[in-house]
């Protein structure tokens, strides 16, 4: 016959065994949002240097065709101005913050999909 104890001692066991996979999953998941956080930190940073650096390069592109080195920054700057207006108007759209939380989402909390079969 089996003793009562046992059972105890075989269910606390198993429930230690589920509590230690569920803090696994939940350490996996948070390490996968840092991870992709400090990616898209890098990227970002990638991202603004090079805009930098093309904006640089197009100002200095535009002073050499209209002869005048204050105009070529001048069209850059104007450029750059009316992208944030525009953005300024837009960003209270509710398909603009819609879209831009649906891409943070998936970006940053989406993990790939694995099968059982992955795992094992």
């Amino acid at each position: 016959m089996v003793k009562i104890g046992e059972i105890v001692n075989t269910i606390k066991e198993i429930l230690e065994t589920k509590v230690k996979l569920v803090r696994n999953e939940i350490q996996e998941y948070f390490i996968s949002i840092i991870f992709r956080i400090v990616i898209l930190s890098l990227m970002l940073s990638v991202g603004l240097l090079t805009l930098l650096f093309l904006s640089f390069s197009l100002a200095f592109f535009m002073t050499q065709l209209t002869n005048s080195l204050y105009m070529g920054f001048l069209i850059v700057g104007g450029f750059y101005l009316t992208v944030f207006v525009v953005v300024y108007f837009v960003k209270d759209s509710d398909n603009f913050q819609r879209g831009v939380e649906v891409g943070l989402r998936k970006l940053i909390f989406n993990r790939r999909n694995r099968t059982k079969n992955d795992e094992k």
